[in-house]
């Protein structure tokens, strides 16, 4: 169980300085993960998240992933109605009990879902490859 106590670092391989290794930080609210082979690394995939993200800390007023969430935003924003359809499922129960992906799912090839960049206008494109939107991360206001 991932609470805000546990934190763990996973290697992956033999260090080496020729052939791929990696390691892993995961934890509550964290999971990066590192590949490197000589002297590239890598760190993807990554999740950073914060619950909740507005908070007031000795008097100062404090909102993790602002710039994320205006990406975000900006992006859902712009779609028109017929791509969120794709997009957001609406017909779902928010319960957070439908989870396919976690603890125990490994190698789990999942369908492809949602709404692909091909189908995205030039603007729409942009706002994905923004590199605010490249870091939306699980924030819950």
């Amino acid at each position: 169980m991932l609470t805000e106590g546990a934190y763990f670092f996973t290697f992956m391989g033999t260090q080496s300085t020729t052939k791929p290794w990696g390691f892993q930080y995961e934890g509550h609210h964290v999971a990066i993960n590192y590949f490197v082979l000589g002297d590239q690394v890598v760190m993807t995939p990554t999740f950073m998240g914060s619950e909740p993200t507005k908070i007031t800390y000795k008097g100062e007023k404090i909102h993790l992933c602002k710039p994320e969430t205006k990406a975000g935003l900006a992006m859902i924003r712009s779609l028109t109605k017929a791509q969120r359809a794709e997009v957001i499922d609406s017909k779902k129960e928010k319960s957070g009990t439908d989870m396919v992906a976690g603890a125990g799912q490994d190698n789990l090839e999942l369908a492809y879902a949602g709404l692909p960049g091909s189908k995205m206008t030039a603007a729409q494109k942009q706002k994905l490859l923004d590199p605010g939107f490249a870091r939306v991360a699980r924030c819950d206001a």
